[in-house]
């Protein structure tokens, strides 16, 4: 259950059918086997807005506040890509909406920079005081927040 490939992906990681997920959690599969850049099989479903598998995993017990080798969790995942359902299943389940990566990045500034909309209203509408102070690098003081950097450039 555990082979992998050239990226270090299990075939939970690459799986593209849920029958097929299931029958490899059933039989074993790892919920936090990490790929070569340390991402779970939550992170990649997140990423790609595969809803079926972000529920069954949170439902296996996938821990959603996994976070991978530069520090992003599931939900900076979900941030990236602009898949809101993902983002809205982990926010129902109590993500943590203000963790930072290793480079002090929240979701909602990766939101902001990839000009995620959908996303920025979502996490701001849900959370407002997420807007101030939780930014890229807010410790240095040296960066505007978030929402100020993607519409300056």
């Amino acid at each position: 259950m555990e082979a992998r490939n050239a990226d270090g992906r299990t075939p939970l990681h690459v799986a593209t059918n849920l029958n097929a997920a299931r029958a490899l959690l059933d039989r074993g599969a790892g919920l936090e086997s990490r790929d070569n850049n340390g991402n779970t099989p939550l992170h990649i479903s997140c990423s790609e807005g595969k809803m079926d598998f972000v529920r069954l995993l949170l439902d296996q017990g996938a821990d959603l506040e996994a976070t991978n080798n530069m520090g992003c969790g599931p939900l900076h995942f979900a941030a990236v890509a602009g898949c809101i359902n993902a983002a809205q299943v982990l926010l129902d389940r109590r993500a943590v909406t203000d963790a930072t990566t290793l480079a002090r990045t929240t979701p909602l500034f990766f939101a902001c920079q990839k000009g995620r909309v959908e996303m920025v209203w979502l996490l701001v509408r849900q959370y407002p005081w997420l807007i101030d102070g939780q930014t890229y690098s807010d410790a240095s003081n040296r960066n505007p927040n978030a929402c100020h950097y993607s519409t300056a450039s």
